[in-house]
């Protein structure tokens, strides 16, 4: 197996890794890539094995979202029949979804531009216009990245109605997020 690897990672050009870090896994890892598995599990295989079987190695995953879609259906009544803006906000940065957490949706609506600003590689945010009434089904999410932190909805309803209008997204592969007259939920 050790000259097995040492074959492997002198024809990747990652000899002095293996070196370093002494580990079976990265062996193991590679071993994978040299067979035709598919894409999905290699990568699956990489992060699985690699970051807990590494001594004294740098690499630090972060946690993954399993979104994929997500829908919205609204009441007639909703935010007294005017359109609503929702932002799903994917912030990057540990200290940023803190930040974010405290939040109500007045709170973010009033600085989500300079977020924007301050923020411009670590915060992703997906915009929607919801009509009242409407039913928007199965939206497909694409990430820039895997860095999410984790997910929130803040939907902009009127001042007139009182509550923080905020969610955060469990990791689930789809979420249907309803949208009613005053505030919002999400059906499982």
């Amino acid at each position: 197996m050790g000259q097995m690897c040492r074959v492997a990672f002198g024809r990747m050009g990652l000899y002095k890794l293996a070196k370093k870090q002494h580990t079976l896994c990265v062996c193991l890892f590679l071993w994978l890539a040299m067979t035709k598995f598919s894409k999905k599990l290699l990568i699956t295989a990489f992060l699985l094995f690699l970051p807990s079987c590494a001594k004294d190695s740098q690499v630090v995953l972060v946690p993954l979202t399993n979104l994929r879609k997500i829908s919205f259906s609204a009441e007639e009544d909703m935010n007294d029949k005017r359109v609503l803006i929702v932002h799903m906000v994917v912030p990057k940065k540990k200290e940023l979804y803190d930040e974010l957490l405290k939040m109500d949706s007045q709170a973010y609506f009033a600085v989500n531009q300079q977020l924007k600003t301050d923020y411009p590689n670590d915060l992703e945010i997906f915009t929607w216009e919801i009509i009242p009434g409407s039913a928007i089904n199965d939206i497909d999410i694409r990430f820039s990245d895997f860095r999410a932190q984790g997910i929130i909805i803040f939907a902009q309803y009127d001042d007139s109605f009182p509550g923080l209008h905020k969610l955060v997204l469990p990791h689930q592969r789809s979420v249907r997020v309803l949208l009613g007259r005053t505030e919002c939920t999400m059906a499982y």
